[in-house]
């Protein structure tokens, strides 16, 4: 611990002033910066004003404020303050509550030392390290929110706090480094809550919906939004980017855990044929026909199918088919394979002659 050792000097003037009475009081107000101030008014509400980084204190008594530390209940830090320096509120003993700048970068070392009346703290985003002993000893810390860009908590930065049971954790990128086995700081932590997301992949296509932060083990509602592909149709969302079958349409909902989830679109291809005849000849135009596909012109008299004449697509632009015999009707099948017995597509047309 940082504790100033009395010198003779001072102890000369503390015993002077037992016979010489002083007729200044202690100031509740002045500077803890270059372009920072402070106040301390009778409700016990200290205010950090200004803009910049606030003074770092070599120990504890340095700091312009520590003769009113058993009467902090309460700390307002204004938005243009970027950091709390060393030592500056350690034991603050009475201190309840403490509102930091959603835009401050850095929190001391010894920062919050035996402030052991405070319950919670809000971790500003953009703190990237909890420095050594900052919230040492705070024994009624019971909840501590940590944001995305912490990175680093540094040994013994939360130990002794021996109520801590809630850590919420707003991001998915975070790790703990540097941390002493006997002081691991959320060693009696029963809850862990973490932000993960819920994104969306087109997977081919655009449009996909935006992606949800919630936290884990929550439920969420599959986004209404569909993608767009030009040839496919959307048939809804698959935790696999090569999935032939959704797992999820819109408003579905799905159970989320402690890990972040990816969803991608699963499409099927528009596979259709556009048939005309042209000078006799029956001709085919696939779409979404793959190589390989079975392509079946069946030729029907009435109801009873009368020929058949199975073609191997190959990538033709337009199939001719031409026949002497005349028809009712042909019907124009696009196939997998003959094995599944499943057209993918099918078209009947007008009788050709």
């Amino acid at each position: 611990m940082k504790r100033k050792i009395l010198s003779v000097t001072i102890i000369l003037t503390m015993l002077l002033s037992t016979l010489i009475p002083l007729s200044v009081s202690a100031a509740t107000s002045g500077t803890c910066g270059e372009n920072l101030t402070w106040e301390l008014d009778d409700n016990g509400i200290l205010t950090i004003s200004g803009s910049g980084a606030m003074t770092n204190w070599e120990y504890y008594d340095e700091v312009p404020w520590y003769s009113y530390t058993k009467n902090i209940k309460v700390i307002y830090v204004d938005d243009g303050v970027t950091s709390i320096g060393d030592c500056a509120f350690a034991d603050c003993s009475n201190l309840l509550r403490i509102e930091l700048p959603d835009n401050m970068d850095s929190i001391g070392e010894y920062a919050f030392t035996n402030c052991r009346s405070l319950v919670n703290i809000v971790i500003p985003n953009g703190v990237r390290v909890i420095d050594e002993d900052t919230f040492y000893d705070c024994i009624s810390l019971q909840s501590v929110t940590i944001p995305e860009s912490l990175v680093t908590i540094r040994s013994m930065g939360f130990c002794n706090c021996k109520s801590l049971s809630t850590v919420y954790i707003d991001g998915t990128v975070w790790s703990v480094k540097n941390i002493y086995a006997d002081n691991e700081p959320f060693k009696n932590a029963t809850r862990i809550y973490k932000k993960v997301n819920v994104s969306y992949n087109a997977n081919g296509g655009v449009g996909s919906p935006e992606t949800l932060k919630i936290s884990t083990n929550s439920t969420v509602t599959i986004s209404s939004t569909t993608p767009t592909r030009d040839g496919y149709v959307f048939l809804g969302w698959s935790t696999s980017s090569s999935q032939k079958t959704a797992e999820y349409k819109a408003n579905d909902t799905l159970t989320v855990g402690t890990n972040s989830i990816n969803l991608y679109a699963v499409w099927k291809k528009i596979i259709c044929t556009k048939t005309q005849i042209k000078d006799d000849t029956f001709l085919v135009t696939p779409t979404g026909v793959e190589n390989g596909n079975r392509i079946i012109f069946a030729c029907y008299n009435g109801n009873k199918m009368v020929y058949v004449n199975p073609y191997i697509y190959a990538g033709e632009t337009t199939i001719p088919f031409t026949t002497t015999e005349t028809y009712d009707k042909v019907k124009v099948m696009v196939w997998e394979n003959l094995e599944t017995c499943v057209p993918l597509c099918e078209a009947e047309n007008v009788p050709l002659n």
